[in-house]
């Protein structure tokens, strides 16, 4: 039996430009999340309107911001039906 692994980002099915929304491996899935984190941390940061700069906040206000992106991802698992 196979087990597709889907991404949701705001229990929406995260799709980004070309990227594919399932995947065969966790592994591939979690990498995909751990890439996109960054970015939409970065997009969080500027909207926040601090006056600052994303890299004049150091790296413990990076990884703040990083994990409040990541619990807006969630991996979901589908089994195939028979």
């Amino acid at each position: 039996m196979d087990i597709i692994y889907v991404i949701y980002l705001d229990n929406s099915m995260y799709r980004e430009g070309k990227r594919r929304t399932a995947y065969k491996t966790m592994g591939s899935a979690k990498a995909v999340i751990t890439s996109d984190c960054r970015k939409y941390a970065h997009i969080m940061f500027d909207k926040a309107k601090t006056g600052k700069c994303w890299y004049d906040i150091g790296e413990e206000g990076k990884q703040e911001y990083i994990k409040k992106a990541r619990e807006r991802f969630e991996i979901k698992e589908f089994c195939e039906r028979k």
